[in-house]
C-alpha cells in the first residue's frame, strides 16, 4: 500500500509531459475561444431547426369551459359551455421563410468556417509558445554551462594569485563573472517559468509541464499562396451571407399567402318541435390569407439599403483584408530569406568564438594571455550561442505565422 502512494506522489511531481501535437489538442479542447466557438456552432444548428419547422403545418388546440351564473345568463345560453376549436395551418408561399432556411444554412457553414478559423490561429499560437518555451529551456542549459566555466574559471585564478602570478583585481573580476553567471541563470530560470505559465494558461491547465521536443529549425515546403486562408474564408462566407441579409428584406415586397383548416365546436341551446333542449354543434372551415403590403412609405427600401449598404461594408473588408495578407506573405518570405542566411552566419560566429575562447583561455594558462582577453573571449562566445538560440526560434516562430496565412 505504501508503494501505491509513492507511485501516486512520484506521479504527481512529476507534471504534465506534452508534446506538440498533444498540446495542440488540449487547446482546441479548452480554449474559451474554441469552446464557445463549438457552441454557437450547436445554436446555429438549433436555429436551423426552428426556422426549418416554418415549411411544415402548425396543428393547435384550443379548448374553453365556461361557467355563467343561473342568474346572469337566459334560459337560451348554457350554463355550463364547452367550445373546442382544432386549428391547421400551413404557409403556402413566403418567401422570406425559404431564405430564412437558406439564411440558417449558411450561417451554419460561416460558423464552422470560424471554428476552423480559431483552430488555425491557437495552432499558430500554441506552437509559438511551444517553441518559447523550448527556447527557454535550451537557454537555460547553456547559462548553467558557462556558470560552470566561470566556476572553474574562479578556481583557476584562485591558484594563480595564490602563487602570486595575478593581481588581486583579476581575482576580484573573476568573482564578479561568477556572480553575474548565478544572476543569468536565476533570469533564464524565471523566464523558462513565465513561458511554461503562458503555455499552460493557453491550453487551459495547471500545474508544472515539461514539454519534449528540441529547438531545431523546421523545413518549408509548399506552395506560399492565401488559398486556405481561413481569416479570408471567413469574411467571404459573410459577404455571402449579407448578400441573403438583402434578399430577405426584399422578400417583405412579395405576397404571403397562407391556408387555414378549422374543425370547432360547442354545445347551445335550441329549439326543437317548440321546446327548448341542450344540443352540440360542430363542423370545419376552410380559409386562404393572402397579405400583401401595398403602401409602407419607404420603410422597405429603407431596409433594403440599409442591407446593401453592410454588404458594401464587408466587400470592402474583404478586399482590404485581402491586400494586406498579401503583403503580410510577401513580408514574411523575404525575412525567412534573411533568417536562412542570418542563420548559417550565426553557426559560423559559434565556431569563431569557440575557438577563440579554446585560445585565449590556453593563453591565459600558459601565462602569456591577459584576464581581459579571456573575459572579452567567453563573453563573445556566451553572445553568439544565445543569438543562435534566439534566431532559431525566431525562424520558426516565422514559419508558424507563414502556416497560419496558408491555412495549415
Amino acid at each position: 500500500m505504501s508503494g501505491f502512494f509513492l507511485l501516486i506522489l512520484t506521479s504527481l511531481s512529476i507534471g504534465l509531459s506534452l508534446t506538440l501535437e498533444r498540446a495542440v489538442e488540449l487547446a482546441l479542447k479548452n480554449n474559451v475561444k474554441s469552446v464557445e466557438a463549438r457552441i454557437e456552432l450547436k445554436k446555429v444548428e438549433q436555429k436551423i431547426k426552428e426556422v426549418r419547422s416554418s415549411l411544415f403545418p402548425t396543428l393547435s388546440l384550443q379548448v374553453e369551459l365556461t361557467r355563467w351564473d343561473e342568474s346572469y345568463v337566459s334560459s337560451f345560453v348554457p350554463t355550463n359551455r364547452l367550445f373546442m376549436s382544432l386549428t391547421l395551418s400551413q404557409n403556402v408561399f413566403d418567401r422570406a421563410i425559404f431564405l430564412s432556411v437558406r439564411l440558417a444554412k449558411e450561417s451554419k457553414e460561416l460558423r464552422q468556417l470560424i471554428l476552423e478559423d480559431i483552430r488555425q490561429e491557437l495552432t499558430k499560437e500554441v506552437k509559438k509558445l511551444f517553441y518559447l518555451v523550448l527556447l527557454k529551456r535550451e537557454t537555460l542549459k547553456q547559462r548553467r554551462a558557462f556558470l560552470s566555466y566561470w566556476s572553474s574559471y574562479l578556481e583557476l585564478v584562485k591558484g594563480k594569485y595564490k602563487e602570486g602570478m595575478v593581481p588581486k583585481h583579476e581575482l576580484l573580476r573573476a568573482k564578479a563573472q561568477l556572480e553575474m553567471a548565478k544572476a543569468n541563470l536565476k533570469r533564464a530560470e524565471s523566464e523558462l517559468r513565465k513561458a511554461e505559465l503562458s503555455l499552460a494558461s493557453l491550453l487551459g491547465i495547471e500545474g508544472s509541464l515539461e514539454v519534449e521536443g528540441k529547438l531545431i529549425p523546421l523545413d518549408f515546403d509548399g506552395e506560399a499562396s492565401l488559398s486556405r486562408n481561413s481569416t479570408l474564408a471567413v469574411l467571404k462566407k459573410s459577404v455571402e451571407l449579407q448578400s441573403l441579409s438583402r434578399k430577405l428584406a426584399e422578400s417583405e415586397y412579395y405576397p404571403r399567402l397562407k391556408l387555414f383548416g378549422n374543425y370547432q365546436g360547442n354545445n347551445l341551446k335550441d329549439f326543437d318541435r317548440g321546446r327548448l333542449r341542450d344540443d352540440f354543434r360542430h363542423g370545419y372551415s376552410v380559409r386562404l390569407q393572402a397579405d400583401w403590403t401595398l403602401l409602407d412609405w419607404g420603410k422597405r427600401k429603407a431596409k433594403v439599403n440599409q442591407e446593401s449598404l453592410e454588404l458594401s461594408k464587408l466587400r470592402e473588408s474583404y478586399k482590404s483584408k485581402e491586400r494586406e495578407l498579401k503583403n503580410t506573405l510577401s513580408s514574411i518570405l523575404d525575412e525567412l530569406e534573411a533568417l536562412r542566411l542570418e542563420l548559417k552566419a550565426r553557426r559560423l560566429s559559434v565556431k569563431a568564438a569557440e575557438e577563440s575562447l579554446k585560445l585565449s583561455t590556453e593563453r591565459y594558462k600558459e601565462g602569456v594571455g591577459t584576464q581581459l582577453e579571456v573575459l572579452e573571449a567567453v563573453q563573445n562566445y556566451e553572445r553568439a550561442k544565445i543569438e543562435l538560440l534566439n534566431t532559431v526560434y525566431l525562424y520558426d516562430a516565422l514559419l508558424f505565422e507563414l502556416e497560419r496565412l496558408r491555412g495549415y
